[in-house]
């Protein structure tokens, strides 16, 4: 096979313009892929942060109004038991009840909303050993529960102490399992979203 060198001279060029087209666009498509994955992480990032500062506030205070609700039904059970017999009373206990079953529904759709995003954080922030023990607190949460009220009261001023004494400490325990653990999380979300 005979190539004169007038033909080498036309292949050579056409080769390498070749070649340096299937590179440009390689690197080109890399390069572009590698852009397009960065900027739907920091979407991701950005989305994740500001749902879980959205949905703080709502998660806790359903959750607050929930278990206020409750004690307010244990306390007006009570002293319908032990002090007032008034069926008023009795119709609060009730209505007390009905109130915070019917947060139920709302915690539970908060508390998805949370998780999911949780998950969201998972996959698309950089887990060291800070983040994931503080996602992982929040999911292994302590449920707060309102226990029946003894019945053993002396007084209306002695019951009325109770009442405020649980309304302190389920704020406390709030603070504690809910709110601090969140704001722990977006403390370390930040952190990484401003580098």
């Amino acid at each position: 096979m005979n190539i004169n060198f007038e033909t080498l001279k036309i292949l050579i060029p056409t080769f390498f313009t070749l070649i340096g087209i299937i590179i440009g666009n390689y690197l080109n498509h890399r390069n572009s892929y590698n852009l397009f994955m960065k900027q739907k992480k920091f979407e991701n990032q950005r989305i994740s942060y500001s749902r879980l500062m959205s949905l703080k506030n709502p998660w806790t205070q359903f959750i607050t109004t929930h278990l206020e609700a409750k004690l307010l039904c244990e306390f007006y059970e009570t002293r319908y038991i032990l002090f007032s017999n008034n069926i008023e009373d009795l119709n609060e206990s009730k209505r007390q009840n009905t109130r915070a079953s019917d947060l139920i529904k709302e915690i539970t759709l908060h508390q998805r909303e949370v998780f999911e995003t949780l998950g969201l954080i998972q996959t698309c922030f950089k887990l060291d050993l800070h983040l994931e023990d503080a996602i992982n607190q929040l999911f292994n949460y302590q449920s707060i529960k309102i226990n029946s009220f003894p019945k053993n009261f002396i007084n209306q001023k002695e019951l009325d102490n109770f009442l405020e004494e649980l309304f302190k400490h389920t704020n406390l325990l709030i603070q504690e399992e809910y709110k601090n653990k969140v704001d722990n999380i977006l403390n370390l979300l930040k952190s990484q979203l401003i580098k």
